[in-house]
């Protein structure tokens, strides 16, 4: 799933999903200015980003998986799985419809 993060973009605060298939080995670009997140339908599973950038942990965030406002279909794609999270995922706040997330080019302008 990736969620538009971008202030000013007509799908501001809309997702899109696909399911990710390793025998079609299908990807899904997520342009920067999106949040993303995946659930694993099998018992493992190999996933792996490519990013326009080094890795920097101090420019983390997150939105709560299962936030109202945005409103994933999460049941829709695997019906009655309890998710497991990690501790930091169990953490994260929700989606705020008034913030600052990202300009229209996907740099960062809003406050964590």
């Amino acid at each position: 799933m990736a969620v538009d993060l971008r202030n000013g973009s007509k799908t501001f605060g809309r997702y899109f999903g696909v399911v990710l298939d390793g025998e079609k080995q299908n990807q899904f670009y997520i342009p920067e200015g999106f949040a993303h997140g995946f659930y694993v339908l099998s018992d493992a599973a190999v996933f792996a980003y490519k990013c326009t950038d080094f890795y920097d942990p101090t420019g983390e965030g997150g939105i709560m998986w299962n936030d109202s406002q945005i409103g994933i279909r999460w049941d829709i794609i695997a019906p009655c799985i309890t998710p497991v999270l990690s501790e930091k995922d169990g953490k994260h706040q929700n989606f705020d419809r008034n913030g600052r997330y990202f300009d229209i080019h996907g740099r960062w302008c809003g406050n964590r």
